[in-house]
C-alpha cells in the first residue's frame, strides 16, 4: 500500500532525515549525487527499496525503536522528491500490514473505513536541538480506544 506524508516546515529538509537514512547502504554517495543535481537546479527522486534494516511502525510517538508487541506495519520503500533547496516536496511510503495482533487491528480498521495516518517520529538531537525524523508511527482518529482492546 502507498501513503503520502505531509511534512511541516520543521521536517521538510533532507538533513532532517539523516539519522533515519544513514543506516542504508550507498546513502553517502546518493546524497552527494542529490546535492550535485540540486546545484544544477534540478529536482531529484531519491528512493530506498529493499530496506534492511526494515522500518517498523507502531503507535508510539516518542521512542526511537518500535515496540515489537505493538508493531503493525513495515515500510518497504521510501520515495523522496527533492527540490533545488534540498527540501522534500513529496514523501511517499510503501508499506505492508504485518500479520501481528496490531497489524490485524489496522487491517480491520481500514476495512471499516477508519482512516489510518502515518506520521514521522520527530526527535530533537545535538547541540543545536535539530529536529530529526527517526522513524514513523501510526495514528488513528481514536487510536487509544482501539489499542486498548
Amino acid at each position: 500500500m502507498e501513503y503520502k506524508i505531509d511534512l511541516d516546515e520543521e521536517t521538510n529538509k533532507l538533513e532532517n532525515f539523516q539519522i533515519l537514512l544513514e543506516k542504508y547502504k550507498d546513502y553517502n554517495s546518493c546524497i552527494r549525487d542529490i546535492k550535485i543535481n540540486t546545484l544544477l537546479g534540478e529536482k531529484c527522486l531519491f528512493e530506498i527499496e529493499e530496506m534492511n534494516p526494515p522500518i517498523l511502525c507502531d503507535f508510539n510517538t516518542t521512542t526511537l525503536d518500535a515496540s515489537l508487541s505493538k508493531v503493525a506495519i513495515m515500510l518497504n520503500k521510501l520515495s523522496f522528491t527533492i527540490n533545488s533547496n534540498l527540501e522534500i516536496e513529496e514523501l511517499k511510503l510503501n508499506y505492508r500490514i504485518l500479520d501481528t495482533k496490531m497489524g490485524k487491528l489496522i487491517g480491520e480498521l481500514q476495512t471499516y473505513g477508519v482512516e489510518v495516518e502515518i506520521k514521522p517520529k520527530v526527535l530533537t538531537y545535538g547541540w543545536y536541538n535539530s529536529k530529526q525524523v527517526s522513524g514513523f508511527y501510526i495514528q488513528t482518529p481514536a487510536s487509544s480506544t482501539y489499542i486498548r482492546a
